[in-house]
């Protein structure tokens, strides 16, 4: 007997059976973390691991590096002062703390994407992947526009001209047990709102879009995972090999499960724009 809707019930389950188990092996058997084409890995975006450079920095209204020299030069200098104090002055008395006043938070802008040494190395990039994943920008006019919440505790982060309302985290194909051990993965994608797992997203995973806190001094971005046994901070990496962002429990971990894979702890920060 013909069953018209048979095309479409073996695409559903073979859809439901990929995004099941996100684990893409190539021909050798490798585990990779992204889809492979044709047993291959195939890099679906641009791979941005440098520093932006001044012209960029100043096109995105942030200040310059200084230069090579002078920085050097403060190096030493400081190293010379921790060596002598007396010499310098320094130590002597103990300093006056300030009053810091945090500073207010950008109803509109950017995400900076910065290196472990605080160096911007892009901006969250407005173009997805062929995975429909987030990469990094070089540029403020290829660079996604964000609506930032002014509150605290966790937000949803509104993303603008997207498929989906909001930056957060697609499950990937190591399960949702973040943590210490597990080399659970999320890649991170426009989703729909919610503050726990759910569908709608650009990978067709479960996603969550309240996963963010914004720390009211630096402008910084920190990322959870929620779940119902408690909160579990996740780590940003650049991942290098697919050139995409990705949200990690455990670094390590991931590192371990996919060693054929390079990739770069990244940090987020708002620019009001």
């Amino acid at each position: 007997m013909y069953w018209p809707n048979a095309s479409l019930f073996i695409f559903a389950v073979f859809f439901a059976s990929v995004f099941a188990d996100l684990v893409f092996e190539d021909g050798f058997g490798r585990p990779h973390s992204h889809p492979l084409v044709n047993g291959e890995f195939v890099a679906t975006a641009k791979r941005v691991s440098r520093p932006l450079t001044n012209r960029e920095l100043l096109a995105a209204g942030l200040p310059p590096r200084s230069p090579k020299f002078l920085q050097d030069a403060v190096v030493k200098r400081v190293a010379s002062a921790r060596a002598s104090p007396v010499a310098y002055g320094a130590e002597l008395a103990p300093r006056q703390v300030p009053s810091v006043t945090p500073p207010e938070i950008p109803s509109v802008g950017l995400i900076t994407v910065k290196n472990t040494a605080n160096v911007p190395l892009g901006f969250v990039s407005s173009d997805l992947t062929d995975n429909g994943t987030f990469e990094i920008s070089s540029g403020v006019t290829s660079s996604a526009f964000f609506d930032f919440p002014i509150q605290s505790g966790f937000v949803d982060i509104a993303v603008e001209d997207q498929a989906y309302p909001y930056i957060g985290i697609a499950i990937g194909g190591r399960g949702d047990t973040f943590g210490p051990g597990n080399a659970a993965y999320g890649f991170l994608a426009p989703v729909s709102k919610s503050s726990q797992e759910a569908s709608g997203n650009t990978i067709g995973t479960p996603g969550e879009s309240t996963i963010w806190q914004i720390d009211p001094f630096s402008l910084g971005l920190s990322a959870f995972f929620r779940a119902p046994g408690g909160d579990v901070p996740l780590t940003i990496v650049n991942d290098l090999t697919s050139g995409d962002l990705l949200l990690v429990g455990d670094v390590t971990a991931f590192q371990q499960a996919f060693p054929r894979e390079s990739i770069q702890v990244v940090t987020f920060t708002l620019l009001g724009f």
